[in-house]
């Protein structure tokens, strides 16, 4: 007995509660869940099978214009018409799984389209592995996100949330056999060898399919297997870059938002390697939700023979593939599929077997049908399917009670979306969209410090250019924001003028124990170190500050045309007798004013309320004169200068 099967004829069943006589059916039912003979079961269960095809003829429900559907009570979303009357889905059909087949431009797409658009205004989240870029523009909607893999980064070795690391290994071994096309004696080496990576690796971060590949070939003889996996992995890394990482996109950060991944640039072993990843992941964290039998997520497969080929299944050295259990098992967890294809029998037999609705379309490949359609109604779902228009699809499904035709509603796709709106839209969310390889993450990141260390003063745009020969903007910009995370560095801002506004970022002095270690591998290196004598200070937020406002005082002096003399504790314009200052402390600032300058000008943040430095100034003062002296900030120092200069 098939507990799943059982299931799903009484669901089916029903849909048919007070519309017609089920006493038979029920009877059929009783004597399957009770029988323990094999080949008994499967002659009562053709006969539970015979008796629902049927019931699905005979049973007649007047809808306007006669026998069409029967509308269960949460069957509310709309995807088109048959005959004059709506025809809806529900979330069961979802997650029992559609079947959709037809020609070249019969409207596959626009059928999808139709349901995704449903799913959207329902709030059932969905996946869709797109190898035509035909769903791209759905990413205008909210919590909708469209990303092309080849700009994303992914580690197929990161495990699900709570998932044994054993139990991960198991299923990337088997995707990864299956994608290329390995024996069992490849995949089982692959396997004991990720299970040795995994019990070794002493990191917080997983490791990457790098990693693997180095641990292979410093751990293994060589050996036929290892050469295979090894020349896979290789070119897998070395040919597609965002493989190469060891923090990843991560479905769990899409639990409740919708995701397109555009597949459409990749090889063929390479769109099954990642969709088998993704689909792994998803299985794993829907297992371990508490929410099974209910849909949480719907994925969409088009032309589903690129990834869900029959061949799969043909060769016993291979095995079983990976996605044939996943398929028949992702119901229980609540994730649905809808298969979308021109032919069905290129299809995983489990793709057709798991498939409680479908749509069939104008085909020339009627021989095909026997597999989805019972032999007694094939002659006139032929018939049917001949006279079929541009957008009309004959409906196989429970809740219609005879071979009706749909018409899908035309949902217009703009397939010309212009991708730089969708990747700013990415760039606005980058707490989905954060990747890092930390294999080469403690040499970037001491290449970075280095770089403010050596020109601490120098504006963001500057630290680009000068690193831009290790790191990229993108990359410099994620970095820059991973090290504050990390509270690593630090940003400050100055005002220049009224329009303009610079930036700068200063090591935290706090930190500096790590910045020993980045920088010559211990924290604390002997004095006689060259290399450390010869390093930057480390400063302070109110040194560096100081600093930073001093080198700005200069430029606008310089810009000005105003020679200065400089020492530890300001400048001086001596022709002018005027003294500038940088975030002097008030004690200072008191013995000063009693040096006969003819101004003292303390340039101070911008944060700091000029009020409050000079009310607490005459304190210190008692009363005594302080007309001498002015607060200031860099914008403001321009014309300061020029009125009393």
């Amino acid at each position: 007995m098939d507990l799943d099967k059982l299931s799903q004829i009484v669901e089916e069943m029903n849909l048919y509660n007070g519309k017609a006589d089920l006493s038979k059916l029920r009877s059929l039912v009783d004597r399957y869940a009770k029988t323990y003979d094999r080949q008994m079961g499967e002659f009562i269960l053709s006969q539970i099978q015979k008796e629902l095809f049927d019931l699905k003829r005979k049973a007649l429900i007047s809808v306007n214009q006669g026998t069409t559907a029967i509308r269960s009570e949460d069957a509310d979303m709309r995807i088109g018409k048959i005959g004059n009357s709506d025809f809806f889905l529900s979330s069961k059909d979802f997650n029992r799984n559609i079947l959709i087949t037809g020609s070249v431009g019969h409207g596959k797409t626009t059928l999808v389209a139709a349901m995704l658009r449903e799913l959207i205004k329902k709030n059932i989240n969905f996946l869709v592995f797109d190898i035509k870029r035909d769903y791209w523009s759905l990413a205008l909607n909210k919590d909708t996100f469209c990303v092309d893999v080849r700009k994303i980064k992914i580690n197929p070795l990161e495990a699900p949330p709570n998932v044994d690391l054993k139990e991960w290994a198991v299923h990337v071994a088997d995707f990864f056999a299956h994608s290329f096309s390995l024996l069992i004696g490849s995949r089982d080496f692959l396997l004991l060898s990720l299970l040795s990576l995994y019990s070794q690796w002493k990191h917080e971060y997983s490791p990457s399919l790098s990693d693997l590949s180095k641990f292979i070939e410093l751990q293994v003889k060589p050996n036929e297997y290892s050469t295979v996996v090894l020349n896979r992995l290789r070119a897998l890394t070395s040919s597609n870059s965002f493989l190469d990482c060891n923090h990843g996109l991560l479905l769990d950060k899409f639990a409740d938002k919708n995701l397109i991944l555009g597949i459409d640039k990749l090889g063929l072993a390479e769109q099954k390697f990642v969709a088998s990843y993704f689909l792994s992941f998803l299985y794993f964290l829907n297992m371990n939700s508490n929410h099974r039998n209910k849909l949480q997520k719907v994925v969409v497969i088009d032309d589903a023979h690129s990834l869900l080929d029959v061949n799969q299944e043909m060769s016993k050295e291979m095995g079983i593939p990976l996605l044939h259990t996943i398929i028949a098992k992702a119901r229980e967890f609540g994730i649905g599929f809808v298969f979308a294809d021109q032919q069905v029998s290129s299809l995983l037999s489990t793709a057709i077997e798991n498939t409680n609705t479908k749509f069939i379309g104008r085909t020339n490949l009627v021989n095909e049908l026997g597999s989805i359609i019972d032999s007694s109604a094939l002659q006139e779902a032929q018939d049917k399917i001949r006279s079929l228009g541009v957008g009309e699809f004959l409906v196989v499904s429970p809740s219609v009670s005879s071979l009706e035709v749909m018409k899908a509603d035309n949902v217009v796709l703009d397939k010309g979306i212009d991708q730089s709106i969708l990747e700013m839209k990415n760039l606005q969310h980058k707490e989905l969209f954060s990747f890092i390889r930390y294999s080469d993450s403690e040499e970037r990141t001491a290449i970075f410090i280095k770089e403010l260390l050596d020109n601490p003063f120098a504006n963001i745009s500057q630290h680009i250019k000068n690193l831009s020969g290790s790191i990229n903007r993108d990359g410099f910009l994620l970095f820059r924001n991973e090290l504050f995370h990390d509270d690593l560095i630090y940003e400050v801002k100055i005002k220049l003028d009224e329009n303009r506004e610079a930036k700068f970022l200063y090591v935290n002095e706090d930190k500096k124990e790590r910045v020993m270690k980045l920088l010559y591998g211990d924290p604390k290196p002997i004095e006689n170190n060259r290399e450390f004598r010869q390093m930057p200070k480390v400063l302070s937020r109110s040194e560096f500050m100081s600093l930073l406002l001093r080198k700005l005082a200069k430029t606008v002096l310089r810009r000005n045309n105003l020679r200065f003399d400089e020492d530890e504790n300001g400048l001086l314009i001596r022709d002018k007798r005027v003294y500038i200052v940088f975030m002097h402390d008030l004690l200072s600032l008191a013995k000063l004013l009693e040096t006969p300058f003819s101004k003292v000008i303390d340039v101070v943040p911008d944060n700091v309320n000029d009020a409050e430095i000079i009310v607490d100034l005459l304190k210190i003062m008692k009363g005594g004169d302080i007309s001498a002296f002015h607060v200031a900030h860099i914008d403001t120092l321009d014309k300061i200068i020029l009125n009393y200069l």
